[in-house]
C-alpha cells in the first residue's frame, strides 16, 4: 500500500490538473471557432437539416466538457488520509 501524498505532491497534482484543464478549454475555444467556420462555409447550422454534425462540433464539446472536469478535480477539496488500524 502506498503512503498518503505529502503536501507539495498535492499541490503539484492540482496545479497540473489545472493547467491540463485550461489548455483542453482553449482547445474547446479553438474547434468551437472552425466549427463556426465550417457552419459559414456550408451555410447552415450543423446537425439542422440534412447536414450531419462535423467533427469539429464533437471536438468543440468533448474538450469542453473535458476541460471542465479537469478543473472539477483541481478545484476539489482534498481527500483526506485515514490510519488504517492494525488488528481489526
Amino acid at each position: 500500500m502506498r503512503p498518503p501524498p505529502t503536501p507539495i505532491q498535492t499541490r503539484v497534482e492540482r496545479m497540473a490538473t489545472g493547467l491540463l484543464g485550461a489548455s483542453l478549454l482553449a482547445s474547446a475555444a479553438l474547434a468551437a471557432g472552425l466549427a463556426r467556420d465550417h457552419m459559414a462555409l456550408n451555410g447552415v447550422i450543423c446537425g439542422g437539416a440534412e447536414v450531419a454534425h462535423c467533427g469539429w462540433c464533437y471536438a468543440a464539446a468533448a474538450l469542453g466538457l473535458s476541460g471542465l472536469a479537469a478543473w472539477a478535480v483541481a478545484l476539489s477539496p482534498p481527500r483526506i488520509a485515514t490510519a488504517q488500524r492494525s488488528g481489526v
